[in-house]
């Protein structure tokens, strides 16, 4: 596994296993908690398609470090 949503009670989380992947779209992430392979979502509606589509890209060309 390299990626999983998950609903909590208060936020959507989106685990990014790829660590080089989350890294270098951390920048784009500003203004959500980014964990170490966590990122949290208020809610669904603050989930950005876009980044996250590169980011899900990013992941199937890469062979970086899983978490």
């Amino acid at each position: 596994m390299e990626v999983a949503f998950a609903s909590q009670k208060r936020y959507v989380s989106l685990y990014m296993l790829r660590s080089d992947v989350l890294e270098s779209h951390r920048d784009q992430l500003a203004g959500l908690c980014v964990g170490k392979s966590c990122i949290r979502y208020p809610r669904p509606a603050d989930v950005d398609t876009s980044v996250l589509r590169a980011m899900l890209s990013a992941t199937a060309a890469t062979t970086g470090p899983v978490c």
